[in-house]
């Protein structure tokens, strides 16, 4: 083989083996270190130990703050604590008592510096600064994805900031009205949805792309269910990690699951037919049945620090819908480590 030819292969070769070795740590229950139970929708890496989390019924705006200590050898959660909690400005929904702005995605824009949340109750994405307070800057969102144009709780979930491209990425959790009809039960078919970056700095949208979800494999009538893209997370070299999730409520919450698969993209490099290209990074399922009582709905994703050996954290937060159960069992709000 020529020099020519080596050189090729091991080009080639290189992004395949970029998550090749993905190693997936234990969820650990985040109630062992005294984390109260709530609806821990997203997180952002703030640098050190500290990262803004955001709770989407929390009956106050803004954001908490956590320290997460992780090995710097194994990766391991050591320790999860609050330091901070949202204390401006209460939205809250007269009927239900629950939060106006359902925050569900949060990113940290590490060169204003300041926070940017998403409210799939409202279909916007606000700024904030450090302290917790709203700026009064809020991204520009298209009327095509208004909160009249999303399904009722499919709207801007997840949120992130790639700084190599120096911009803000968010996508609704489910196709739009205007693209068609639910997946899931009765509709097994994919999402076809966009990934829209926005500039931090103009608030203005900039680009969209095509995205294509897989198809749900629930076939069974649910108690409950949702499916579609929950978090992303954008790497140093400005490609994008997709959580595509399927939470599949069983009708006597026995034979429930939540299936999870992490997608890579490169929002420049798309097929044939305008669709992003994706590959598989890593895909996992907790659930809920006799013997196992795993089951944990993640929504929160970003990246974490490095390890000694220079491998890349991945960490997840689960949405407990505030340790929702009965007696015998009560869904856990779940921290899990991924090593890329």
């Amino acid at each position: 083989m020529n020099k020519k030819s080596v050189f090729l292969f091991c080009f080639f070769l290189i992004p395949i083996l970029a998550f090749s070795q993905v190693s997936f740590l234990k969820q650990k229950n985040m109630g062992r270190w005294k984390v109260e139970g709530a609806n821990y929708s997203g997180i952002a890496y703030l640098g050190d130990n500290k990262y803004a989390v955001v709770n989407d019924k929390d009956r106050a705006d803004g954001f908490y703050v956590f320290n997460i200590d992780l090995d710097s050898i194994t990766g391991k959660v050591k320790n999860v604590e609050i330091v901070s909690k949202p204390s401006v400005l209460e939205l809250i929904n007269a009927k239900n008592g629950l939060s106006l702005r359902d925050a569900e995605g949060v990113a940290y824009v590490s060169d204003v510096p300041s926070v940017f949340i998403s409210g799939e109750g409202d279909q916007r994405v606000l700024e904030y600064s450090l302290d917790g307070c709203p700026t009064g800057r809020e991204l520009k969102v298209p009327s095509e994805y208004s909160l009249e144009a999303i399904y009722p709780n499919y709207g801007f979930e997840a949120l992130t900031y790639s700084k190599h491209d120096k911009l803000l990425w968010t996508v609704t959790e489910h196709t739009v009205k205007a693209d068609g009809k639910k997946s899931g039960y009765g509709n097994i078919t994919g999402c076809k949805l966009q990934l829209l970056a926005f500039s931090p700095v103009s608030c203005k949208m900039v680009s969209s792309v095509s995205y294509m979800t897989d198809v749900p494999t629930s076939k069974k009538k649910p108690r409950n269910y949702a499916f579609g893209v929950s978090a992303m997370a954008a790497l140093d070299d400005g490609k994008l990690l997709i959580l595509e999730r399927e939470f599949f409520v069983a009708r006597r919450f026995i034979g429930s699951f939540v299936k999870n698969k992490i997608y890579c993209v490169d929002p420049y490099d798309f097929d044939s037919n305008g669709i992003v290209k994706k590959r598989l990074v890593a895909d996992f399922k907790t659930k809920f049945n006799i013997t196992s009582r795993s089951l944990a709905n993640y929504e929160g994703m970003c990246l974490g620090p490095h390890l000694e050996n220079g491998r890349q954290t991945l960490i997840l937060l689960s949405d407990s819908q505030n340790n929702f159960g009965k007696m015998l069992y009560h869904m856990k709000d779940f921290i899990r480590v991924v090593i890329l």
